[in-house]
């Protein structure tokens, strides 16, 4: 895969170009793109982090890149802090990280981030 840098505009490839197209997919928020609506992921950010949430929001990361990422096996995906049972409105960032092979080379890569 090659690509442009978002940041410098030089060419990208590889495993970084990759990375940096995965990232922008989940900083998009769901529905914001107007030709391609589907695109990004939902956050559930007024939700509380509860395990419901946190699942819905793994599921949604997992469904999206299937369809999006087609050179792309994602092995995992978990969130921190950990879910809880609780209720309260308090609201806090969530770290997210997705280890996947790529495809045709199995190569691992991890990517780290917090959500928006």
């Amino acid at each position: 895969m090659k690509g442009m840098n978002i940041d410098t505009g030089r060419s990208l490839a590889g495993n970084d170009y990759l990375i940096q197209t995965i990232e922008n997919f989940l900083f998009t928020d769901k529905g914001s793109r107007v030709l391609v609506r589907n695109y990004g992921v939902e956050f559930y950010i007024d939700d509380p982090n509860t395990p419901e949430t946190q699942n819905l929001i793994i599921s949604g990361i997992f469904e999206e890149l299937l369809v999006f990422q087609k050179n792309l096996n994602v092995l995992s995906v978990t969130l921190d802090p950990p879910a809880t049972d609780s209720t309260s409105d308090s609201r806090t960032s969530i770290e997210i990280t997705i280890q996947a092979e790529t495809i045709p080379n199995r190569n691992i890569i991890l990517i780290q981030g917090i959500l928006p």
